[in-house]
């Protein structure tokens, strides 16, 4: 399966906030991603159809299996830092942050490793879909 950099970073945060509640809204995807709803739904469109999240209408968003799975694969591969939520809290929370904050060298492996397993060339691919998906339309 194909995940760019945008589709990693959507889906590590419904598991980050996935483990700290019951239910993960659009809302609130938004609002830590600091991105607008709009492109809270766009992203999510393409992750139920790569099957790694569940969406109900203008309901809660839900990791499938395969996107906790993959989400615990990113971890492994060094791409990514998964924490559990007691270790979300206070102190905690801070020293990791604060570590991965003082090691550059930290930082550009994560980014490394995330580049190893992404598309480069992901928004050409999408944009060439979405010509296809259009010109198809227009010949309706």
């Amino acid at each position: 399966m194909e995940l760019t950099n945008t589709n990693v970073r959507y889906l590590l945060t419904i598991y980050h906030l996935s483990q700290a509640r019951l239910e993960v809204s659009s809302k609130d995807i938004a609002q830590t991603l600091d991105v607008s709803r709009a492109s809270v739904t766009s992203m999510m469109s393409i992750l139920t159809d790569k099957r790694l999240v569940t969406k109900e209408r203008y309901g809660k968003v839900h990791l499938t299996d395969d996107g906790c799975r993959w989400a615990r694969v990113l971890a492994s591969q060094g791409a990514a830092v998964l924490l559990l939520e007691k270790d979300c809290q206070g102190d905690a929370l801070y020293e990791q942050a604060d570590g991965l904050l003082r090691d550059r060298s930290r930082r550009e492996e994560m980014v490394r490793a995330l580049n190893s397993m992404a598309v480069p060339d992901a928004g050409e691919k999408i944009y060439q879909t979405l010509r296809e998906i259009m010109e198809a339309r227009r010949t309706k």
